[in-house]
C-alpha cells in the first residue's frame, strides 16, 4: 500500500483520521461499503436527483441499493421529501454534492444524518481543496485532483472516524492493490514537453464543434484499478511542494473571471454563487429556459469556450418528471464550462 505523502495529507485530509488514494474518485463508492457495518445486507446510497449517472457504473455493478432525493434550483436537497424518503427506511450512507465550488447544506446533512443513523458523504470532487467548511462535517469526503493537476490518474477518499478508518485500511489490505497503466500519459506529457522546448504552440480549435442539450456523449471508460499509480501519487505531491497549487488557484480564478465578463452580455444568465476562495474545475452557469441555455451553449462554444450541459446523462431512475422537476429543469438550463488550457 502506497504511504500518502505529507503534501497530500497537508492540502486535503482536514483533521480527518485517514485518508486513501484512488485512482478515480468513483471507486470510493466501490470501497465505501467496505467500512460500513450493514449486518450481510446491502448497502443503501442515496445520492441527489441532480447526479452524473457515469460515476455511478460500478456502484450499480457492486448490488448496493441506490435511491435518489430530490434538489431544488439551487442545489439544496429537499430535506422534506428526505425526510418522508426516510420514512421507509434511512440510506446508510447520504451524499451531498458541493456543486461547481458551491457550498451546500453542510450543517442541515451533517444533523439529518445524525437523526437517521446515516454516514454523510460530501461529494466535494468538483473543488480543488476544502474550503468554507467544504469536507469538514463529512464522515466521508471525496476529491478528485487529477480533474487540476497533471496526474495521470487520482482521486481521494478522506475518512474522518478512526474506526471506519481502520476498518476500510483492514478491508483493502486484503485486495489486490492494482494501479492504471501510466505509458500513454508520460508519452502525452514527453510530448508536450518537446513542444513547449520547441516553442511550439497547440492547435488552437476555434469554434468549437455545436452540440444540442439533450445530447448524450459517450462516457470515459473508468480506471479499472482502484488505486492510485505510485507516479500520480509522486507528482501530486511534488507538484504541492512546488507552488502549483496556487497557480493553478490564479489561473481558475482569471478563466472564471473571463467566463464571467463573456456571459455579461446575458442579463439573465449568471454564474453558480460560491465562496470568493473557492476553485472548481469548471465554471457553472445557470439559464433563465432551455432555449435560452441553447443559445448560450452555441455561443461559448463558437467562441471557443468548451461549455457542455450538465450532467451529461442524469440517472435513468429520474424518469418521475413531478418528484424529479427540479433536477429535470437544472439539466436543460444549467451549463458547465471547463477550464481551456487553450486560452
Amino acid at each position: 500500500m502506497i504511504d500518502v505523502p505529507d503534501p497530500i495529507r497537508r492540502i486535503w485530509q482536514e483533521g480527518a483520521s485517514d485518508l486513501f488514494l484512488l485512482s478515480q474518485v468513483s471507486h470510493a463508492f466501490n470501497v465505501l461499503p467496505l467500512a460500513l457495518e450493514t449486518n450481510g445486507a446491502a448497502p443503501k446510497f442515496w445520492f441527489p436527483d441532480y447526479f452524473c449517472n457515469g460515476p455511478l457504473s460500478k456502484l450499480r455493478d457492486s448490488g448496493a441499493e441506490i435511491a435518489f432525493y430530490p434538489v431544488d434550483l439551487n442545489l439544496r436537497p429537499d430535506w422534506a421529501a428526505c425526510r418522508a424518503m426516510a420514512e421507509s427506511g434511512p440510506p446508510d450512507v447520504f451524499a451531498l454534492v458541493h456543486y461547481m465550488g458551491s457550498r451546500s447544506d453542510i450543517e442541515t446533512a451533517r444533523a439529518f444524518c445524525d437523526e437517521i443513523g446515516a454516514k454523510l458523504l460530501e461529494d466535494a470532487t468538483q473543488l480543488l481543496r476544502p474550503v468554507d467548511e467544504i469536507g469538514s462535517l463529512g464522515d466521508f469526503v471525496c476529491f478528485s485532483p487529477r480533474k487540476f493537476f497533471d496526474i495521470p490518474d487520482g482521486g481521494l477518499l478522506i475518512v474522518r472516524h478512526a474506526e471506519d478508518a481502520r476498518r476500510l485500511a483492514d478491508m483493502l489490505g486484503r485486495v489486490t492493490r492494482r494501479t492504471p497503466p501510466t505509458l500513454r500519459w508520460r508519452v502525452r506529457r514527453t510530448k508536450n514537453a518537446l513542444r513547449n522546448r520547441l516553442g511550439l504552440e497547440r492547435k488552437r480549435v476555434t469554434p468549437l464543434r455545436q452540440i444540442r442539450l439533450e445530447d448524450v456523449r459517450p462516457e470515459p471508460q473508468p480506471f479499472g484499478e482502484p488505486f492510485m499509480s505510485r507516479i500520480a501519487c509522486k507528482e501530486l505531491a511534488h507538484a504541492i511542494d512546488s507552488g502549483m497549487l496556487d497557480e493553478i488557484v490564479q489561473k481558475r480564478l482569471r478563466y472564471q473571471d473571463e467566463v464571467r465578463e463573456f456571459v455579461g452580455q446575458w442579463d439573465d444568465v449568471s454564474l453558480l454563487d460560491k465562496p470568493s476562495n473557492s476553485v472548481a474545475c469548471w465554471v457553472g452557469l445557470t439559464c433563465h429556459d432551455p432555449a435560452h441555455a441553447q443559445l448560450v451553449l452555441d455561443t461559448l462554444r463558437r467562441h471557443g469556450f468548451p461549455a457542455l450541459p450538465w450532467p451529461n446523462q442524469l440517472p435513468p431512475e429520474i424518469h418521475n418528471r413531478e418528484v424529479h422537476s427540479q433536477a429535470i429543469k437544472l439539466r436543460s438550463t444549467t451549463l458547465i464550462v471547463p477550464h481551456a488550457n487553450k486560452r
